[in-house]
């Protein structure tokens, strides 16, 4: 089923971007970054064919982020061992075996999101449906360009032995989980680093719930061996580029954040040529918009979350749902005055200028409290946690200012943003903000499959020929 999964989100993707499929030998799209990622794709390909499958030996012919040194920042290792194969094998062009290449790792995000989906209790059609859904939000479509930005199959996978891990505290998912975090590493390190911001979220989640785990040594035991497993595996291929950021070589300058960063209503403008509406907001290199079904999707799962909340008195339900009550207020404040400054742009000076600029942290302080809601189910204490975290990540997406309108017509200093930046190693070095934007679009189609589960299993019930799906 998972092959079958792979081969028909490959196909989605091939006839939703048709005709371009038939001008892979020979053409790029009309972008610089295509013919970059190609060659250094075949450089890695042939670096590996002659032997270096670690790449111990840094030097090259690419010039970035300096001259003789690898692209550091995504080694897409994976990939390239896959075209080093097809090089080996075939007679095709860079050009072709990099489009295919492309589209295979684009595809294969599906069966691993499908995977995932299932270990959180979905059943096989709803998690399908998740994982191709996974690949064809315009937030990938509208990516075709950035070869590394579709590798994003090592993100299920990796909260797959997260949740494994926290499920059962053995020493091999701890050691999974570190070995499937440095292959994330070395496929997309963007990625890679955004992903520890949303580890405090779930984790907080996860233990409110089930603060035993703490209690046991075979834990503890678990967490030091997966950490020596982790640093031991850190060096290989990464340690170039660790002694660049340990420089100061690979320092991203703020004003080159905020040129790769976007906007709060930039997750609501329409992609494609057909547009119900059009909101002045930035788009930079992604589409951010997840879709009206999408979001009408995830809206059901929380009213089903919510009912699932219920108590046998009204005081009991207020208690269940209490720390949730927080964020619902506060995000429904920051959506209705970046709506209201949007129409009616207002100086940095305002009082409601100053309450929006605020606005961000209380939202993710509202988003901690929301992970003390304990639930007896892990599945549902993740996708609490991941909630929160997605939460956290888009105000991180809008990057070291918020602003309304292209040009801005409003724009206030992100705080959040701006105090990881300064106050941690792990920001400064990466320059697209908009690409916590990923972990947005990877809790929406998360609550989406939650809900499509859901009306499946009413339907079900009243079909019993489609139970068991």
């Amino acid at each position: 089923m998972g092959l079958a999964c792979w081969l028909f989100a490959a196909g989605c993707i091939l006839a939703l971007t048709w005709p371009w499929c038939m001008h892979f030998d020979g053409y790029f799209l009309n972008h610089w970054d295509p013919p970059f990622h190609a060659w250094k794709l075949e450089v890695m390909a042939r670096k590996i064919l002659a032997g270096d499958i670690l790449f111990w030996n840094a030097e090259t012919p690419l010039f970035y982020p300096h001259t003789g040194t690898l692209y550091f920042e995504a080694l897409t290792w994976p990939t390239a061992l896959v075209a080093a194969a097809l090089f080996a094998w075939t007679n095709w062009s860079p050009e072709y075996i990099y489009h295919v290449v492309l589209i295979l790792f684009w595809a294969f995000s599906a069966p691993c999101m499908r995977r995932f989906l299932q270990e959180l209790g979905l059943g096989s059609t709803a998690a399908t449906m998740g994982g191709v859904l996974f690949c064809i939000l315009p937030y990938r479509m509208s990516y075709a360009n950035e070869f590394q930005m579709q590798l994003t199959f090592a993100i299920p996978l990796f909260y797959l032995l997260l949740t494994r891990f926290l499920k059962t505290g053995a020493i091999r998912h701890a050691v999974g989980l570190a070995i499937m975090w440095w292959l994330f590493a070395v496929t997309e390190l963007y990625q890679a680093v955004f992903i520890l911001f949303t580890l405090p979220f779930i984790l907080l989640a996860h233990f409110s719930g089930q603060a035993d785990l703490l209690r046991r040594r075979r834990f503890w035991t678990a967490v030091c061996i997966g950490g020596l497993t982790g640093l031991l595996s850190l060096p290989v291929m990464l340690t170039p580029y660790l002694q660049h950021k340990a420089a100061g070589t690979v320092l991203r300058t703020t004003k080159e954040v905020i040129r790769h960063s976007i906007q709060p209503l930039s997750y609501l403008v329409p992609f494609g040529k057909y547009r119900l509406w059009n909101i002045d907001a930035k788009t930079e290199e992604l589409w951010g918009y997840p879709t009206i079904m999408i979001l009408l999707l995830a809206v059901v799962a929380m009213v089903f979350w919510l009912a699932g909340r219920r108590g046998r008195t009204p005081r009991e339900t207020l208690r269940r749902i209490l720390p949730a009550i927080p964020l619902a207020i506060l995000l429904c404040g920051y959506a209705l005055i970046t709506f209201w400054l949007q129409v009616h742009p207002l100086p940095a000076t305002s009082s409601i200028v100053d309450l929006w600029k605020a606005l961000p942290v209380l939202c993710v302080t509202g988003g901690l409290l929301l992970c003390f809601i304990r639930d007896p189910s892990p599945s549902r204490r993740f996708m609490v946690g991941l909630f929160a975290a997605a939460v956290f990540c888009f105000f991180l997406s809008l990057g070291p200012t918020m602003d309304l309108h292209q040009p801005p017509a409003v724009s206030v200093r992100n705080n959040l943003y701006m105090a990881l930046y300064n106050h941690t190693p792990l920001l400064s070095g990466f320059r697209a903000a908009c690409r916590f934007g990923v972990f947005v679009m990877f809790f929406l189609v998360c609550a989406s499959t939650c809900a499509l589960h859901r009306l499946f299993d009413m339907i079900h019930r009243r079909v019993p020929a489609w139970r068991g799906r």
